[in-house]
């Protein structure tokens, strides 16, 4: 995962440490001010999201085609054996930044609000394998997944499972890496699942016959 700093669409927010770079307690301290009771606060915690980050790094998320199989559940191998990994992007509401152009490149028209943006992928068998790196929540799927290096991790004949929202592939094609876009559900039993979630529920209280 590659993050520069020259992208105005991508966006460090609190809580969020950018992988490339580590931020310093003084940095932390300019951008979200406190008083020097919480100083050692923000110094200890700024050091352990620091540590993580690093350590995490090590850590291979992303299992063998192999060890995917295995463990994927008996639909999938029967029905969507190359499947590596399901993507989906998912927004996270932050503060309205004070800048304009922040304001601008954060603002999600989806969600209506201010967001920052990332494309989440987990194995058919349940681990999450792949997070990206943060962006404005005007950041459409398809850029993310541009800037992502999934056809570079996926090997050829791997197959990425998404919704009809990615329609990404012709960049992955280059790669022999495959999305595949499947339909669940039609269109009435989408709309009765729906309306299933909709309708109002009655609970009889304790005691009351």
């Amino acid at each position: 995962m590659t993050g520069h700093n020259d992208r105005p669409n991508e966006v460090k927010q609190k809580g969020i440490v950018d992988s490339d770079s580590s931020e310093s307690s003084e940095d932390m301290q300019a951008n979200f001010p406190c008083d020097d009771a919480n100083v050692a606060v923000v110094n200890i915690w700024v050091t352990w999201v620091n540590f993580m980050s690093r350590q995490w790094r090590e850590v291979k998320t992303f299992p063998d085609r192999d060890i995917v199989r295995f463990f994927s559940p008996h639909d999938f191998k029967t029905k969507f054996p190359p499947t590596r990994i399901i993507i989906d992007g998912t927004e996270c509401p932050v503060m309205k930044p004070k800048s304009p152009i922040a304001q601008q490149s954060t603002f999600s028209t989806y969600k209506n609000r201010n967001t920052i943006k990332l494309l989440v992928g987990a194995t058919p068998g349940g681990l999450v394998n792949y997070v990206s790196p943060a962006y404005g929540g005007s950041t459409s799927d398809r850029q993310i997944c541009e800037r992502s290096n999934l056809s570079s991790i996926c090997d050829k004949g791997d197959s990425i499972m998404a919704d009809k929202g990615f329609n990404v592939q012709d960049l992955f094609a280059p790669y022999d890496v495959s999305i595949n876009i499947p339909t669940f559900f039609s269109k009435k039993e989408q709309n009765d699942w729906q309306n299933s979630f909709e309708r109002p529920c009655y609970f009889k209280q304790k005691g009351s016959y």
